[in-house]
């Protein structure tokens, strides 16, 4: 049991918790849920990188560098709390961030290339190169391909530029595997959104599909899965009648009718095969009565489980009990005594 102190802590929090659930539960597919989310702790530990430079408690202390992240921990939280209050999709949350930050981090690494006597000049370049590789990734798993593309461009330029500026032989020798490395991940990126965009079209044609279909049948989800499970096995009365409890006493009386009808008709027909044919044993009237429906020799395996020397022997024995000639077609001549009996399109089209 909770204490009245609890009770009271948890009714302060109340509010912020529906505000939390609204928060994360706002966007409707699976991509987008997911956009927000890596949104979310891209914001988070991007802040938290930005708050320890500006602290000096890493990367590098001149005032041009505060001035910079200072204005992209601004920028990036104006993006966020704009998402939050709705005044942007998430999918223009993401493209904001990600420019700012691709333009503030390649600012800051050419200006690390370029200032005379920069301390570790080497270390602020892979820093920030390390944050665009960052955005890079951030861009991809957010789905964003034209924004990937165009980060992995700048990316390279900016390296580019750094090599050019500071002369460095390392960095320059390294050039070659930089390119190489920002170009993959820029094709495998691209091939993993666009295949996760496609995905997500056709997810959305489907469940269009399906409403489409269940509002067409007048059926809910629950009720097509009992037309399938009464269709693929053979349930107790007690079973079927829990099953049948998902529809409406009108269509209950529609199915148990329907059903009744058919059983009654195929019995009939069954007999009419039995008088036709009563020299043949009830296993060969039954494949007289699917070739009568012009059932092919494939259906005939699958439907009685049978194996194709099975049914084959069972039409050779079928043909000597009628005494038909190897030149006669079996179909024909069994049409041709069912006449007296049943209307073939009564057995057709069952």
């Amino acid at each position: 049991m909770y204490s009245n102190d609890d009770m009271s802590f948890r009714a302060d929090f109340e509010p912020f918790v529906q505000m939390a659930k609204k928060f994360f539960h706002r966007e409707k597919n699976y991509l987008d849920t997911q956009r927000q989310l890596i949104t979310c702790w891209y914001t988070f530990l991007l802040s938290i990188g930005l708050v320890a430079n500006l602290m000096e408690l890493t990367g590098p202390t001149s005032e041009f560098f505060k001035y910079s992240n200072g204005t992209l921990l601004a920028l990036t939280w104006i993006w966020f709390v704009g998402y939050a209050l709705q005044w942007f999709r998430v999918n223009t949350v993401v493209r904001l961030m990600t420019l700012t930050t691709l333009v503030v981090m390649t600012t800051n690494a050419i200006y690390g290339a370029i200032v005379p006597d920069m301390q570790h000049m080497h270390v602020v370049i892979l820093i920030h190169m390390i944050v665009l590789l960052g955005n890079i990734t951030f861009s991809l798993a957010t789905y964003q391909t034209m924004f990937s593309l165009i980060n992995i461009g700048v990316s390279i330029l900016a390296y580019v530029l750094c090599a050019l500026f500071t002369n460095d032989p390392m960095m320059i020798q390294s050039l070659a595997i930089v390119v190489l490395t920002l170009l993959y991940t820029g094709v495998l990126g691209v091939h993993i959104s666009s295949n996760a965009e496609r995905l997500q079209k056709e997810n959305t044609m489907m469940k269009h599909d399906e409403a489409e279909l269940l509002h067409i049948l007048r059926l809910n989800k629950k009720q097509v899965k009992s037309y399938i499970r009464l269709a693929r096995a053979e349930y107790t009365e007690d079973q079927t009648r829990l099953l049948l409890a998902q529809f409406d006493e009108t269509t209950q009386r529609h199915i148990i009718a329907n059903v009744t009808r058919f059983i009654r008709a195929e019995a009939s027909v069954s007999q009419r095969i039995e008088k036709a044919f009563p020299e043949l044993t009830p296993s060969e009237r039954r494949i007289v009565q699917l070739i009568l429906r012009d059932r092919k020799l494939s259906d005939l395996c699958s439907l009685l489980n049978k194996t194709e020397s099975n049914i084959n022997t069972q039409r050779a024995n079928i043909r000597r009990k009628l005494g038909l000639q190897p030149k006669d077609n079996l179909k024909d001549k069994l049409e041709e005594r069912m006449r007296g009996y049943v209307d073939i399109q009564d057995i057709m089209v069952r």
